[in-house]
């Protein structure tokens, strides 16, 4: 067998470990995303409303999930709001709504991404790699490593953040964004780069949910979101992570991470 042959195959054991759900009342498109990830070598569960898909996702593990937004019962903004009150689960939005205040509330209930229909079955797959990427880059284990900067605090080991002693929640969007930032301190960084680096896709369309992703996680980590202390705005071009008003780190702030209740990021 090739070395070619050899990484696909491990490729496909390593998709075979991960479990989707599809949610999505239109039965032929719910019918053809399943066949689709089943041959790429994902385990699949399919609901047709968000009644059901709230079920399902209690009783199984799923580590990746596909929402529409309109259907019956509960909608996918109302399940998307429902998950994200304690779960991180990557949430890829596939919509029929085009207009920008839907995707907007998506992103601002904690959707890691959109999808517009109709849309390339290749393209999903792709977003679907890079955010499984990005999570197992995340969870990936080795020496214990703490990044602080006056009151935040980084367990990258643990995927713990905390602010003010106070460990907080942080969807895979914005824990990736805030660590990125903070390995790059008092460097501006610009929208397209955090697309590209941090979530590994890139379109013009996609700057607004960066946008919304900053938004949402200034209100999580800075004390005055509207005059943020450390994540700042450059205008422009993107956002910096100011240590110049910053207290050194204390031994506090790291002993609360490292002996911290878990959260999850």
């Amino acid at each position: 067998m090739s070395s070619l042959d050899s990484s696909s195959e491990r490729n496909r054991a390593a998709r075979n470990e991960v479990q989707i759900l599809i949610v999505e009342d239109d039965e032929p498109l719910r019918k053809l995303l399943l066949i689709t990830l089943k041959l790429d070598g994902y385990q699949v569960l399919a609901a047709c409303d968000g009644r059901e898909a709230l079920v399902i996702f209690k009783q199984n593990q799923i580590d990746c999930v596909l929402l529409d937004i309109n259907m019956p019962f509960i909608d996918g903004l109302q399940v998307c709001a429902e998950l994200r009150k304690s779960h991180d689960v990557p949430i890829i939005i596939i919509t029929a709504n085009s207009r920008t205040d839907d995707v907007i509330t998506a992103m601002e209930l904690g959707a890691d991404h959109y999808m517009t229909k109709p849309f390339e079955l290749q393209e999903l797959r792709a977003r679907i790699r890079a955010i499984l990427r990005r999570v197992n880059r995340q969870t990936q284990r080795g020496p214990t490593q703490i990044i602080t900067y006056g009151d935040i605090a980084v367990n990258e080991t643990a995927q713990r953040v905390s602010v003010c002693g106070e460990v907080i929640t942080l969807t895979p969007n914005e824990y990736g964004m805030l660590t990125y930032l903070m390995h790059h301190p008092d460097q501006p960084v610009s929208k397209e780069e955090i697309l590209r680096t941090v979530w590994a896709y890139y379109s013009h369309e996609d700057l607004a949910f960066v946008r919304v992703t900053m938004r949402r996680l200034r209100s999580k980590v800075e004390k005055d979101p509207s005059n943020p202390q450390y994540l700042k705005t450059i205008h422009g071009f993107g956002y910096q992570f100011s240590t110049k008003s910053s207290a050194d780190a204390t031994g506090a702030a790291k002993d609360s991470l490292l002996t911290g209740c878990k959260s999850n990021v």
